[in-house]
């Protein structure tokens, strides 16, 4: 919209200023996390190993729904659920995920605001991922990373 005046009223009509984004756009949104953790397996000599995934998936979109319901639920393990929160750290800082770990994942399972569900497979004694094998990727990130779930999945 690059007319001088014109442009600037039209887009001020259609998208005011402070309106934030549309409710019906936010509920369309999801965010797929997908972590991966492997090991040496026991039998080092085949070149094989133990794989840990783990997918979570909230409903809503990721920049205002689902930063939203993580940081109250986060605020609400704090408050009501201290006794089960695992030891501090010895630094005394970390992730939400570390600090408030069990505790906070069970609340955002058990949430009645905004669907969130999990997804864990262990597979023991599996071939070694070859990274050439992806395309030459030299580092999984989380493009990577939501790609291969969905292969999987």
């Amino acid at each position: 919209l690059k007319m001088p005046v014109l442009g600037q009223k039209l887009l001020d009509y259609v998208l005011p200023p402070g309106a934030g984004t549309p409710d019906w756009i936010n509920e369309m949104g999801y965010s797929d996390v997908y972590c991966e953790v492997l090991s040496v397996s026991d039998d080092k000599s085949k070149g094989l190993v133990d794989r840990g995934t783990c997918r979570l998936i909230f409903e809503g979109d990721p920049g205002n729904l689902c930063t939203a319901q993580c940081v109250s639920e986060a605020a609400l393990t704090l408050v009501h659920g201290r006794n089960d929160l695992p030891p501090n750290s010895e630094d005394g800082f970390g992730t939400p995920a570390q600090l408030l770990g069990d505790a906070l994942l069970s609340r955002l399972l058990k949430s009645r605001v905004r669907k969130v569900s999990m997804e864990t497979k262990v597979i023991e004694n599996d071939r070694r991922l070859k990274w050439e094998r992806i395309g030459g990727a030299v580092a999984m990130v989380g493009a990577v990373g939501l790609a291969i779930s969905r292969l999987w999945g």
